[in-house]
């Protein structure tokens, strides 16, 4: 995680750290369906450890909210072949030194609102991607005329 000079307004400082929890301390929420690669780990107990032994400073983090996350009848306004955004760190690859997941385009393969093989799920083509599983997938729209990355 990023840290960031704790204030009332959080910024990243430019620092990474790992943050590490002794096992029990570390509430981790499987998926009910097991065949669902997917799980929740409770940060907050990690996140008070981490700024107990590191007075003065943050962790600096994002978190994906339940309204950004689109409902079936927004799903159904979508083309087949969305241009998406793949955030992760794919077979555990990523930029250890800086900190940062894995960015990767792509584009949806099969229609997101339809259960692709009779499964509650859609195909994605995002070129040299190999995993079961995509951890954040965005949809990626710019401005008519921006170019990626400004």
């Amino acid at each position: 995680m990023h840290t960031a000079v704790a204030t009332a307004e959080t910024v990243p400082d430019g620092g990474h750290t790992f943050l590490e929890s002794p096992g029990l301390l570390t509430p981790i929420i499987m998926h009910p369906d097991c065949t669902v690669d997917l799980c929740a780990i409770l940060l907050g107990p990690m996140v008070n450890l981490w700024k107990q032994a590191n007075p003065g400073r943050a962790v600096f983090y994002k978190i994906l909210t339940e309204n950004l996350i689109m409902k079936n009848d927004e799903l159904e306004l979508l083309d087949v072949a969305e241009q998406v955004l793949m955030v992760g760190c794919p077979n555990g690859i990523w930029d250890e030194h800086n900190g940062f997941p894995l960015f990767r385009r792509g584009v949806t393969a099969s229609h997101p609102a339809l259960n692709f093989q009779g499964r509650p799920e859609f195909a994605l083509d995002i070129g040299g991607f190999l995993a079961k599983m995509v951890r954040t997938l965005c949809l990626f729209r710019l401005p008519s005329g921006l170019p990626f990355g400004k």
